[in-house]
Parts: structure tokens; sequence; C-alpha cells
């Protein structure tokens, strides 16, 4: 028998262009059926081709109806894992940092201090954490503490001195940071994929019924192909219920060779997939490992970091193209963009062009780009959020590039498909924060936007949440809106969102998660 569920009594957003509101929907099978006026449905009620269902009604007493919101970049496993890390993410001084740490010195089995989250620019001391810092907490037990980014760690003695850094200065950065953390014993895959899969609750209660997640580098080494299947196997179960598409981090040339010729990007769940091939083009602002064109304004002395050399970009992004798998590139600073738009523009792999690159972040530009990647069509992934955090710094960062920095509303305009996401656990993976960052174009505790011209509208905001993360990871033909057609992933709000109050966006919540047409989140 099957089963059709109505949802009435609701103030439906669509993300369908061709019917942009509704007031209820038909669900047959966990899909929708029909999406349009009550009058309608009343009419169906008993009636073919739904009298041989099993119904059920879905009241939403007049709250707004969303479809699921997409986090179109993160990192889930890593999340799913932070209760054996110390979070310094709202530490406002070294003091409280290594106050934290000391707490924390018999938390771990394996013996280690693991932190992370921490900020000089949010630090009373305004300075990085440095070996001397941890070697306070203690020399002899190895301490690792990562900045918010991930792109810079800092390292005690007993940690340096394990990795072989021995009168290394503590700060690493880049590539280095692994030297260290690659050390610290990861939990084994059963662990880590039980922690995924409680975590899928917290996603649900803030409405994220999707996830493209970067997660290969938190389980142990050469454990892709038994992590991916053992994902795939959770989402046929039905125990990982979360629709979750992988950015798979591969390593080097070998290990992703290796990858492919095993047929891993082909192993896939009822909800699972292989999305993309991540790549790194540079590090990130606030570490100023981002790659810049011209040094930094406030360090003239540096320009960045470039991770990749344009040869192994090229070849690697050719590799995943051969296998029908399209690539993510990290870029944050201008000259790691231009490098990577010289990537996806090449003519080394005609195929190449049709599949569904992404350029994660897209924070530092210039005109050209912007314009670039408009007239290209390209997906860009970005993190509104993270104007709470960098927009105080950017202008003392890199100067005047400032006025053309974080423009993803004029790259959409132009043409690029912008999906948002929060790069969790560097921000919370809130939708509601997230897209009031994206229309305040500012953070909570601030009054002043930076580049009000880049607000995003409210309806722009929601449709770069689900319907444009949708056709990132290729499935905009299943997903991401209310219509006839679409699976029925969607949230009933506590209330009703308002075009004219963005503030409001952080005192809503959701009442209701559904997905597949069966709540998987209900509040209390």
């Amino acid at each position: 028998m099957c089963k059709c569920t109505y949802l009435v009594n609701a103030n439906i957003r669509t993300m369908d262009a061709a019917r942009p509101t509704a007031s209820a929907a038909v669900i047959v099978d966990g899909v929708f059926e029909y999406v349009g006026d009550a009058n309608v449905i009343n009419k169906l009620f008993g009636g073919y081709p739904y009298d041989s269902c099993q119904h059920e009604i879905v009241d939403a007493k007049g709250a707004d109806v969303v479809p699921g919101f997409n986090d179109s970049h993160m990192h889930a496993l890593h999340c799913a894992g932070l209760n054996d890390i110390v979070s310094l993410h709202d530490a406002g001084s070294i003091e409280e940092s290594l106050a934290r740490m000391e707490s924390a010195k018999h938390r771990r089995a394996d013996g280690w201090i693991v932190a992370e989250g921490w900020n000089q620019d949010r630090f009373d001391e305004r300075r990085p954490l440095t070996k001397d810092d941890l070697d306070s907490v203690s020399d002899s037990i190895p301490i690792v503490a990562t900045r918010v980014c991930g792109h810079v760690a800092t390292a005690n003695t007993a940690a340096l001195r394990m990795a072989g850094l021995s009168g290394h200065d503590g700060v690493l950065r880049e590539g280095e940071c692994g030297l260290v953390k690659n050390l610290i014993p990861a939990p084994d895959l059963e662990t880590q994929c039980g922690r995924l899969v409680a975590f899928q609750e917290r996603l649900f209660e803030k409405g994220v019924t999707s996830i493209q997640s970067d997660d290969l580098g938190w389980i142990p080494d050469g454990q892709a192909e038994r992590y991916i299947n053992t994902i795939a196997f959770l989402s046929n179960s039905g125990e990982l219920a979360v629709r979750y598409a992988l950015q798979a981090s591969l390593g080097d040339t070998g290990s992703a060779l290796q990858f492919f010729e095993a047929g891993s990007h082909e192993i896939h769940g009822k909800r699972f997939k292989v999305s993309h091939q991540k790549l790194f083009a540079d590090g990130s602002l606030g570490a100023r490992t981002a790659w810049l064109h011209q040094p930094y304004t406030d360090a003239p002395n540096d320009s960045g970091i470039a991770v990749m050399d344009i040869g192994d970009m090229n070849a690697r992004v050719e590799l995943a193209a051969k296998y029908g798998v399209p690539s993510a590139i990290h870029v944050i600073g201008d000259a790691a963009f231009s490098q990577a738009l010289c990537t996806l523009g090449g003519t080394w792999y005609g195929s190449s062009h049709a599949l569904n690159h992404a350029l994660v972040h897209a924070q530092i530009t210039n005109w050209d780009q912007i314009r670039e990647a408009g007239s290209r069509g390209l997906n860009i992934l970005a993190q509104p959020v993270f104007l709470r955090t960098d927009a105080p710094i950017v202008r003392d960062r890199v100067g005047d590039r400032a006025d053309s920095s974080y423009r993803w509303r004029t790259m959409l305009g132009a043409g690029a498909t912008v999906a948002f996401s929060t790069d969790s656990p560097v921000e919370p993976f809130d939708p509601m924060l997230n897209m009031y960052c994206a229309i305040t174009r500012h953070g909570p505790d601030s009054t002043e936007p930076y580049l009000p011209d880049e607000a995003f509208t409210l309806d722009e905001a929601l449709y770069a949440y689900t319907a444009a993360g949708a056709r990132v990871s290729g499935e905009s033909g299943l997903k991401g809106r209310i219509a006839h057609g679409q699976l029925a992933d969607f949230v009933i709000l506590d209330g009703k969102l308002n075009p004219n109050d963005p503030r409001a966006l952080l005192t809503t919540g959701v009442r209701e998660t559904f997905i597949s047409g069966k709540s998987v989140w209900k509040k209390l």
C-alpha cells in the first residue's frame, strides 16, 4: 500500500519559479505529487489516485514551510567528533584558552590534548598561540591547537619532538600541520561512523536535510573505500537518513589514482554519493595563508601560500574528470582564484567542461574574476557567516582589494550559481544565522554592513540554501524545491519569515523536519 501525506494550512515557499508559493501539498511515497491550492487538495481526499493509500495529515498551522536546507560545504565527520576536542571558538584570551587545555589533560585516552578554534583577532592579547604558551600547560604531554580556519596550528615541544621537528618554532602552516596532526591516533572507523549517525540529529534540529561534506581527512589512512562502503550501507539501511554528498579530499596523485581505479567514486547508497573531488589552492585570510597576487597590506613581505602548482592542479582535475567526477577547489585569495579559473578554463581535457565544478569560498577577488565566474556560470560555495569574523579584518589584510571581495551577490547576478554553506565546524551549521549574515552583511553583534549592496534578499538566501545546493551536487532534478516530482524534504518553521525584519531570523526555529515525507525530527 502506498503512503499519502497531505500537508495543509501551510505558507509554502517552494523555490519553484513556476509556483513560488502554495498553501498545501500532496506527498506520495516520499515524493511531491501535487503542490498548490488547498481547495484542490480537498477534492483529492479519498479519491483517485489516492484511494488505496495510507493517509496522513500534516498540519503546518499557518507556519512557513521551506525545502530542507542543504549545507553545500562542511566537515560533518569533524563536527561529529568534537567531544574529543577542546573548543577555543569563543575563547576571548590566550589565558582562557590555556585554562581550557589545562582542564582537558585527561580527557583523551590517547594522552594528547587536541584543541581548535582559536582566533588571535578575538584574543585580548591580539596575538596567536605560541609553542611557549602550550608548553606552559605541559611540555611532556603532546598538545596541538588549530586556528579556527584549520590552516594554521600551534604545537608544543612534546608534539614537535614526536614529529621530528625539534627546534621548530611551533607555528605550523598549511601542509606542515599534518606533520603533527597525522600523529594523533584516529578513532576506529566504526566509532567514526557511529558518531556521524548520532550527529545527524543535530543537523535535523536546524532543518538541514542535505550535506556536502569533506570528510576523508578525518578517517584512518588507507580506509577511504571502507569508509565509503560503510556509509553507503548505513544510508541503504536508513540508519543514516541525512542526504550526504562526499567532497573527497584524496591526498596525493597516487592516492587519487588508486581511489578512482578501485571505483570508489561509484559506490553510493540510497542517500549517499561521491559528488566531487576536493582540492586546495591556498589557505585562509585570517591566517594570512590565502594566496594573493600582491602582498598583504598588513604583512608586506607575505603573499600567502600556493598549496598546489598549476601543473598538479591541472593533472588532478583531469584525472577526476576522466572518471566523470567534478572538482571542488578551495580558493580564498585572488591568486588562487586565478589559478582555479585557468585550470577549469583549460583546453587540456575537453570533457571536463561539462562537469559540475565548484569554487569553495571565493573571497578575495577582483572585478575581472567576478565577471568571469558569472559569465561561465560557475558554482560558488559561499559562507556569508564568515562575515562575522572577516569583515572587521579584511580591509586591514588586503586594503582596497576589500572593495571587490566577498561579492557573491554580484557573482549571482552575473550568472554564477551561489550555494550557501558554513564550513562547519569553522562556523555553526545554522541556516538562520548564515542567512542573517547574507541579508545584513554583518554578524549579530554588529550593525555595520560590509558592502551592503551585496546583500541577498530573503528569497535569494533561501534559494542559495536549498535549490542551488542541489544543483551543485548534480541533484537539481531530485530535490531542493517543493514541486511536483521532487523528493519531499521539507522543514516546518515555528513561525513566518519576514523579509523586512532579518533579525527575526535569529529567533526563528524549526518545528519539524521531514525527509522523503517522513518526520525525522520534531520539536518537543
